[in-house]
């Protein structure tokens, strides 16, 4: 027989928590409305009358026990590295929230009631940060040393997916439970991805302040990201060995890409020559501890070039512009001058062509400007 209890927690929410002992076997749930409550118990002394199991793992075990497994057992063999930080910040986060919660007593309520409160808490990271910044007295540039923002929605979606994955595993490889309360939780809408990208002026603008940077390093590092749309990270990361300029070609390995799959970028024009100089020069003075194309002075760690890339943009007068968007300038100047929205994706190394598709609007104001530069000539 099932026994309901009204339940009120701290931040006083209300909850209903069922408790079922049938044939030997004790399970529980909680829910937040009564309704669901009752309807939940009907079904499970249904089932236990017909003699169906529930997992007593989901009682004994907590939420803390199964992040705590696929952390240190599961996640190690499956996940690459990048990837792995990711799911380690977002489950400690979950664990240090509902750590002590049993299994059984998880909820897509329980989730939601959490991720409302994850957004509207600052990323403790940045929040560090900023507090060093101003103790340290360090002026704003670019977005440095102002006050983090609380997360957005995009970022608590990526915290419930690292959690349902969490308890996908818990179904079907430790079967600790039945089914993943999780997976049900819709998600929040996301807003548009940002698209900023250069005009020709201010290319040549960003060019011009790079050449004359104090840090050689800058002028090809851009020239790269913006003739090749490259990410800063494949950029920085980039090996000697990965660089093949008999053949004007980057072969990035699968462990360096976004998408875990091999990539080769061509490399032409002004990507080629800058490549090849700065290469040149590195080799008549050979680092014996690194085979970084573009190394910091410790060798192990790739150069850090945060500080004369925004001084660049300084120079160049060009505002709200960020390394990540030389990718969307590669991106939209492609589709300018024909490239289809298959062949950017191949270049840029997305994994979908949807991801591409958000550009399509540059090719056809790119051939409505045409079509305006013809009528002006022919009607005028």
């Amino acid at each position: 027989m099932a026994t309901i209890e009204k339940r009120i927690g701290k931040d006083g929410s209300v909850g209903y928590r069922v408790r079922i002992r049938i044939r030997g076997q004790h399970v529980t749930n909680t829910f937040p409305k009564l309704v669901e409550a009752k309807a939940w118990a009907a079904d499970t002394e249904a089932g236990l009358r017909a003699g169906k199991r529930f997992s007593t793992q989901a009682q004994r075990r907590t939420v803390g026990d199964l992040v705590d497994y696929y952390l240190d057992d599961y996640l190690p063999t499956k996940t690459r590295n990048r990837d792995a930080a990711n799911y380690r910040r977002h489950l400690a986060w979950w664990k240090s929230r509902i750590g002590r919660v049993p299994l059984i007593d998880v909820t897509g309520e329980l989730v939601l009631r959490h991720r409302k409160a994850l957004l509207q808490t600052l990323d403790e990271a940045k929040r560090a940060k900023a507090e060093v910044q101003v103790v340290a007295g360090e002026k704003s540039t670019q977005g440095r040393g102002k006050a983090p923002r609380a997360r957005g929605s995009a970022t608590a979606n990526r915290y419930v997916v690292s959690l349902s994955h969490c308890f996908s595993v818990g179904v079907r490889v430790l079967e600790w439970i039945t089914q993943n309360p999780v997976r049900n939780v819709s998600k929040l809408p996301e807003p548009g991805g940002r698209i900023r990208f250069l005009s020709p002026e201010e290319i040549v603008a960003l060019l011009k302040a790079a050449k004359a940077s104090a840090n050689p390093a800058l002028y090809p590092v851009v020239i790269l990201a913006l003739s090749t749309g490259m990410r800063k990270n494949e950029i920085m990361g980039l090996r000697r060995s990965e660089v093949d300029l008999d053949r004007a070609v980057i072969m990035l390995p699968p462990e360096r890409t976004k998408t875990s799959k091999g990539r080769s970028i061509p490399l032409v024009g002004a990507a080629l020559d800058a490549l090849k100089l700065w290469i040149e020069e590195a080799e008549k003075v050979p680092r014996i501890d690194t085979d970084l194309v573009f190394p910091s002075s410790r060798g192990s760690q790739p150069l850090d070039i945060r500080v004369p890339w925004e001084k660049a943009l300084q120079a160049a007068g060009i505002e709200d512009y960020r390394f990540h968007d030389n990718r969307h300038s590669a991106a939209s100047y492609l589709m300018m001058t024909g490239a289809s929205p298959l062949e950017v994706a191949g270049i840029l190394g997305h994994s979908n062509v949807q991801m591409t598709a958000r550009y399509s609007h540059m090719s056809d104001q790119h051939r409505r400007a045409v079509l305006e530069r013809l009528n002006a000539e022919v009607f005028r």
